[in-house]
């Protein structure tokens, strides 16, 4: 990551899915600037330890499977049910 880096001029993405709270660590290690938060994992272990730096950005994935096939009410509920976990950053 950090070879790439230097080639794009800046940080890049390292865009890994599936329940990667366990590994968080390590791939902030990479130097990226920008990780999801997926689905699949435990999102509130998962964002309890990513750092409040500004220099890493925070993507939550919703559950797809409720913007697929659930109902508008479905919908919104995921949404109410991520946002707290966004505002626990102040960038």
């Amino acid at each position: 990551m950090n070879r790439v880096s230097e080639i794009a001029g800046h940080a890049v993405p390292c865009i890994i899915g599936g329940d990667t709270e366990a590994i968080l660590e390590d791939i902030l290690d990479t130097g990226t600037s920008y990780v999801i938060c997926p689905a699949e994992t435990d999102q509130e272990a998962f964002m309890a330890k990513v750092p409040l730096q500004s220099n890493v950005q925070v993507r939550i994935n919703l559950n797809h499977n409720t913007v697929a096939y659930g109902s508008r009410a479905d919908i919104f509920a995921e949404v109410d049910r991520i946002s707290p976990l966004s505002r626990r950053r102040t960038l």
